[in-house]
Order: C-alpha cells, then structure tokens, then sequence
C-alpha cells in the first residue's frame, strides 16, 4: 500500500511539474540561412535535376599516395575558366575510392547563381585540406553538360610544385 501511495503521489508530482513548468510561448530558434536554403532545395526537383553525377577513381600508379586524412574538393566552372571562385564546390573528408559523387545547384557559391550549361568539373584529393592545389595532392577532371550522367573522373594527375619536386622530397644530387 505504501508503493502504491508513492507511486500517486511522484505522478501528481510530475503532472503538476509539467503543467507548471511549461513555457506557454514557445519560442522559435531560427535556422541558418545557409540551411534553410539548402533544405529547401534538397525538396526541389528542378533544383535536382540540375546536377552532374558520376564516380571518381584515383589511378592505379598514384593509389599509394592517398590518404585517409586526405579531402576531397569536387570543383565546378563554366568551360574555358581557370581562375577565380569556382561556380559550385563539394567537400568530402575520409572518402573511399571508388566514390560516386553528384554536384550541382544547391552546391552553387552564390544563390543568385545558375548551375547550368557545359562545365569543367575537377576533382582535387587535398593531403592538406585546403581549397588551393598543393604539392602532392591528387587531381582528376571532366568536362560535361549539366544533367549529365556517369561522368567518371580519374585521379590521375600528382601535383608538383615549380622545380617538378613534391613538397617534401629531396632533389638527389647529380653524380
């Protein structure tokens, strides 16, 4: 009989907690703009359709050279420009090769942007996590309309600094 009074009276308790306790205006945490976008554009298909997909795969003769710690860039400019804020960028950390991948509009820099047309998309494997290429990164490219399909890219290009030395590596002395 004692539990049972007990047991009433820890649930009177939390009834009257909870009635008592509640905020009778809830108040609303706004969201990122950045996030609220983004959502509202993973719901959108127009906005999903416009995008380029297709799997990336690093070469055999450099597959020694990836990282685990290493980041992946998928870069996307219009055809013909090589300099300046890409259109549209992705970010991988602890990809696995091979990585099928997909960029398009809600990727886009800018929102007034247009992901659209024929685009050079560049794939950049990072050892160091930065957006500019480096000595030792791994990079790979394509060029495809959007909308399109299996456009695969290899990895197939080790980036080297001026000399054609990567960072870190000693030049053997001549003989």
């Amino acid at each position: 009989m004692y539990y049972m009074k007990l047991l009433v009276f820890i649930g009177s308790m939390t009834t009257l907690a909870l009635l008592t306790g509640c905020d009778k205006e809830l108040k609303e945490h706004p969201i990122p703009a950045s996030l609220k976008r983004q959502l509202e554009m993973q719901n959108d298909p127009t906005v999903q359709s416009k995008k380029i997909s297709g799997t990336l795969t690093v070469d055999a003769k450099l597959a020694s050279r990836v990282s685990e710690t290493a980041t992946l860039f998928i870069f996307a400019r219009p055809v013909g420009q090589e300099s300046g804020p890409p259109l549209a960028v992705k970010r991988s950390s602890g990809t696995k090769f091979p990585y099928k991948y997909h960029i398009g509009q809600i990727n886009t820099m800018l929102e007034e942007t247009q992901f659209e047309g024929e685009l050079s998309i560049t794939a950049r494997l990072s050892r160091e996590g930065t957006t500019n290429a480096a000595p030792g990164d791994l990079e790979g490219g394509a060029t495809a309309q959007v909308g399109s399909e299996n456009v695969d890219i290899v990895l197939n290009r080790l980036i080297q600094d001026a000399t054609g030395v990567e960072k870190g590596k000693a030049i053997a002395p001549a003989l």
